[in-house]
């Protein structure tokens, strides 16, 4: 240890009392800073365990399909609450894909029927969708599919909120879809880029 530092934490020492009741304090725990789940109502409670983070430190703001409405003043109140006061350092978008809000914009799509009300923007993204969906032959395949969706669109709509939110710029967006057929978090980027991949090759 240079002179200088050794002289410097002597001293510090000090600061403590005489130096042969001197105790080197004990290490600060760090806490695990909070978490904000975007997530689907319908998804098992236990999604979230699955991450191990500390009972208490995660902020959960469900709605279906995990979809958010960035013009809603409600969502973007806690959304500052959640920047500003609890200051988290990540957002967790998370689908399901057993969503009841999934299963009822699939059943539409086979009878040809408009699905408004809260499944609206999942309807939407669907039908944006549509080729993709229609490749898809397996029910269960197409429900992962379009959980993994409804995951992208709301972190491209988080974001474009970034550029008008400073503190979210600091904040990292992380996207997972909860498979309810294997019970694991999946990557939906990595999810849909195989699904891609599997139809071209058919």
């Amino acid at each position: 240890m240079p002179m200088q530092s050794m002289i410097f934490d002597l001293l510090r020492k000090n600061y403590y009392g005489p130096i042969n009741a001197y105790k080197e304090p004990a290490p600060v725990k760090r806490e695990k800073p909070f978490v904000l789940w975007i997530g689907c109502p319908d998804a098992p409670a236990a999604a979230i365990s699955k991450l191990d983070w500390e009972k208490g430190k995660v902020l959960t703001y469900n709605r279906p399909a995990n979809q958010i409405n960035p013009d809603d003043p409600d969502f973007l109140n806690m959304l500052r609450y959640a920047i500003e006061v609890k200051e988290i350092q990540k957002i967790i978008v998370c689908g399901y894909s057993g969503c009841g809000s999934g299963a009822e914009v699939m059943a539409a799509l086979k009878k040809n029927r408009v699905v408004e009300g809260q499944s609206a923007a999942c309807y939407r993204l669907a039908m944006e969708h549509i080729d993709l969906l229609d490749q898809i032959p397996d029910e269960g395949d197409k429900a992962k599919t379009l959980a993994c969706l409804n995951v992208l669109e709301t972190v491209r709509q988080l974001q474009m909120l970034q550029k008008n939110i400073p503190g979210l710029r600091k904040v990292e967006i992380v996207p997972l879809v909860l498979d309810g057929a294997s019970d694991l978090l999946i990557n939906p980027d990595t999810a849909l880029a195989r699904r891609c991949v599997t139809i071209g090759n058919e």
